[in-house]
């Protein structure tokens, strides 16, 4: 029997109630949930985890950032499939017994990742992105070409062209069949993402303290696997959603722009350091 730990880092947010919720409602319930508390009461979640009838390990976290608490929680987690998500989603109630279902289906593949959704909790309905609307979603396969041309992938990562992948100099890169159909892919959305236990012991999600959002540090993760061997895969058929609030807003992405650029290039050299050590 497989046994499942979700991994949930959280500052105990006004919306982490959707995410324990929704999981205490899954048709396959995890056999633990490892909360990794930071700002918040952990007595407080425990007892909110007791109320949706979910066996919760609460561990508090005093310093570091997301990848911090992920690495707390995977050491901690004692399931054979590790499945990380936020403190902010809604989660449909097959999402749990699908992630095992993906493993068991590519027994072989250390990592699945899938869709993460734009919700908007007022009105109900989902917020595409602007690659998702007309015309964009029309030209975003012809531009992804064009860009994996322009931006080929490193020779090591050549069958992962066609999901997330990583340029010679360390840039990510979207192919053509992302989002929307199964393929080779580096992770991406670490809110949807998970791994056999078995496959990640050993390896650390990156942590530094220049780096405070850790944009692009699910591929940085991806590719330490790839240098033991282990691939990853994406697959849009277990999707969740996202609750749309200030943090993922446009607004608040353009005000720090600058701090953004500057950690996004500093990610990048840390995923040239994985690369140098990659043949080709």
């Amino acid at each position: 029997m497989t046994k499942t730990s979700v991994i949930i880092p959280t500052l105990g947010g006004v919306y982490l109630d959707h995410t324990l919720r929704t999981l205490g409602r899954q048709t396959v319930k995890p056999d633990e949930v490892v909360l990794a508390v930071k700002g918040s009461d952990p007595a407080k979640l425990e007892r909110k985890c007791y109320e949706y009838g979910l066996s919760c390990t609460v561990l508090e976290q005093t310093g570091g950032g997301v990848t911090r608490a992920y690495n707390m929680g995977k050491e901690a987690a004692t399931g054979d499939i590790l499945i990380f998500t936020d403190d902010d989603v809604i989660l449909p109630p097959v999402w749990v017994e699908r992630h095992i279902s993906l493993h068991r289906a590519y027994p072989k593949v250390a990592g699945i990742g899938s869709r993460d959704i734009q919700y908007d909790l007022a009105s109900g309905k989902t917020v595409p992105t602007r690659d998702e609307r007309l015309p964009f979603k029309f030209y975003r396969p012809v531009r992804r070409l064009l860009g994996l041309w322009l931006h080929p992938p490193h020779p090591f990562l050549h069958k992962y062209r066609l999901g997330v992948y990583l340029t010679k100099d360390g840039r990510i890169r979207y192919g053509p069949l992302f989002p929307n159909f199964r393929c080779y892919s580096l992770s991406d959305k670490g809110a949807n993402m998970s791994f056999k236990r078995e496959a990640v012991e050993g390896v650390s999600f990156v942590e530094h303290p220049r780096l405070r959002r850790y944009l692009g540090f699910e591929p940085h993760f991806a590719l330490s696997l790839l240098l033991r061997g282990h691939d990853t895969v994406y697959t849009p058929e277990n999707p969740l959603f996202h609750i749309r609030h200030e943090s993922l807003s446009r607004t608040a992405y353009k005000s720090v722009l600058s701090e953004i650029i500057s950690e996004q290039v500093f990610m990048e050299s840390l995923i040239r350091d994985l690369l140098d050590q990659l043949p080709g």
